[in-house]
């Protein structure tokens, strides 16, 4: 036998399943665009690549507040992307919530040259239920001098005690 060789007769009582009932898809955003071509299941890799600056974290934001709202996937998120993490639970309450927060309207107005509407702009209320959320559903780890180590130790902590079932690592790019 050869080392990582697969017995099709191993394989067969999963194979007779597939053949009656196809795959099971994996969890989907609510976003067509985006579910037409990429679902997401436990011990799954996924990697999002791009230029700097070219939406990569907002994409992946977007992507685990869906998940979480629409499946209730909970994640440990290492982020040193976002610089520290009360910047990023901002970024993760204005994805949840969709809106801008009052203190983001006068750069969004000065910087693109556009008027931010009332209804553009969240209420305490919609803050106060879009951070409970997030602090159910995100787990996120400001490790100093952190290494590959020290992030699976942390990951591997967060799944024990929270049921995390997704990480995260989002790398600084220079």
């Amino acid at each position: 036998v050869i080392e990582g060789e697969q017995d099709y007769s191993d394989l067969y009582p999963g194979m007779e399943d597939i053949f009656y009932n196809g795959f099971q898809e994996g969890a989907k955003t609510g976003n067509q665009d985006i579910d037409s071509y990429l679902n997401f299941e436990h011990s799954q890799l996924t990697i999002i690549t791009g230029a700097p600056g070219s939406g990569k974290s907002t994409l992946g934001n977007y992507m685990y507040v869906e998940l979480a709202r629409n499946h209730g996937w909970k994640f440990a998120m290492f982020s040193p992307e976002f610089g520290n993490v009360q910047y990023h639970i901002r970024q993760l309450v204005r994805q949840y919530t969709g809106k801008c927060m009052p203190s983001d309207v006068r750069v969004i107005e000065e910087k693109h040259g556009v008027r931010v509407s009332d209804s553009q702009i969240m209420s305490l209320e919609e803050y106060q239920e879009a951070y409970n959320f997030c602090s159910k559903h995100f787990f996120l780890f400001d490790l100093k001098k952190a290494d590959k180590e020290k992030i699976h130790n942390s990951f591997s902590q967060a799944v024990k005690r929270h049921g995390v079932n997704a990480v995260v690592v989002d790398p600084f790019n220079k």
